[in-house]
């Protein structure tokens, strides 16, 4: 259970306000225990319009992310990197869109490509870096993200 000090539920209210987009991602880290090391998570949602970022220090991998940080979850746009439980939190189905970052994908295919030399592998990465020109171009073009 991750505590929350009341101070940052206005932050986490602003970070997972309704129609808001939020990428999250956890890490591994090592922390030492009494005398031994052990295995805990860091998770962080990231609301890039509003500048949040929320750190979530947790003792085991939980599967699920505490509603506690999450809030009500009203139409959330949820980008990770495609751990689906993201959908999941203490067991309930949210109502939120999940979408997969895509260079987490991009990697998938750099691995296939360099460790077994996937030509498939090779076309996405093409198709993937063609992608990655047209958000460029659109974003020099000043085009907002609806057009």
């Amino acid at each position: 259970v991750v505590s929350v000090p009341k101070m940052t539920y206005r932050i986490t209210d602003k970070a997972m306000e309704k129609d808001s987009i939020v990428d999250c991602d956890e890490t591994r880290c090592k922390v030492k225990v009494w005398d031994t090391c052990r295995k805990r998570y860091v998770r962080c949602p990231v609301n890039r319009e509003e500048k949040i970022v929320i750190y979530c220090y947790e003792e085991g991998f939980a599967a699920v992310m505490s509603a506690e940080i999450l809030g009500d979850l009203q139409r959330l746009e949820l980008q990770s990197d495609g751990y689906n439980v993201y959908m999941y939190l203490e067991g309930r189905l949210y109502n939120t869109e999940h979408l997969c970052c895509l260079a987490y994908a991009r990697a998938k295919f750099v691995y296939a490509y360099e460790q077994g030399g996937d030509l498939n592998a090779k076309r996405m990465l093409e198709y993937i870096g063609w992608l990655y020109g047209q958000e460029d171009s659109c974003r020099q073009s000043g085009l907002s993200a609806e057009e």
